[in-house]
């Protein structure tokens, strides 16, 4: 009977350490612990859905020139640090250095898809799971963007972020100082804004 009792103990004892969310509010506490089990919940994600969106950006009087390839490729990074799915649609026109006003006033047809989060009773209709997080944008942040495109980023803030109805956490933008005002040589700016992003590891059903 004892060596039954110590091997149940065990088998306890065992479970308990390879549980990680018990193990963890046992090391850490209880206060932490019930900080742990709210990351869970989050991390759990709520039901979302793929919202279909097209929106024509008209760009003005930007500081320098863009080349259509440019355009693409910066939108896309954007779009995608803010959670759009991967597959859209991006057409620029009246860009580079042959259009009008030396292509500074460009035109770009956005197709897209971004989460809308569901309600309980709209859950049926999910195709996805959702996680709220705060993304923030900037030089290098996605990668294709550069102390160059302050103006850029402001612009498509201004309309795009708006027509979203994407709350701003933090927004700082000084696109008249020149580039090479900073200790580093670029232009400080930075917008940190609340998005809906798809659950890591969660593929559509669609």
């Amino acid at each position: 009977m004892r060596n039954g009792a110590i091997a149940l103990a065990c088998a306890v004892l065992l479970a308990f350490a390879a549980d990680p969310l018990i193990s963890g509010a046992a090391q850490t506490g209880t206060a932490k612990g019930g900080a742990a089990a709210g990351a869970a919940v989050q991390a759990a994600g709520e039901p979302a859905a793929w919202i279909t969106r097209d929106v024509e950006l008209n760009l003005k009087d930007l500081p320098k020139t863009y080349s259509c390839d440019d355009l693409w490729y910066k939108l896309r990074g954007i779009l995608l640090a803010i959670g759009a799915r991967e597959y859209m649609a991006i057409t620029p026109y009246s860009c580079g250095h042959g259009a009008a006003n030396d292509g500074r006033s460009p035109t770009l047809e956005l197709k897209f898809q971004t989460l809308r989060a569901l309600s309980a009773a709209q859950a049926r209709w999910a195709d996805t799971e959702a996680v709220t997080r705060i993304v923030r944008l900037g030089p290098g942040e996605p990668k294709i963007l550069d102390s160059g495109d302050c103006a850029l980023l402001e612009q498509v803030e201004d309309t795009v972020f708006s027509y979203l109805d994407m709350p701003v956490v933090e927004k700082n933008f000084d696109c008249s100082a020149p580039s090479g005002s900073s200790p580093r040589g670029a232009t400080r700016f930075a917008l940190s804004v609340r998005v809906l992003l798809q659950k890591s590891g969660h593929s559509s059903s669609t």
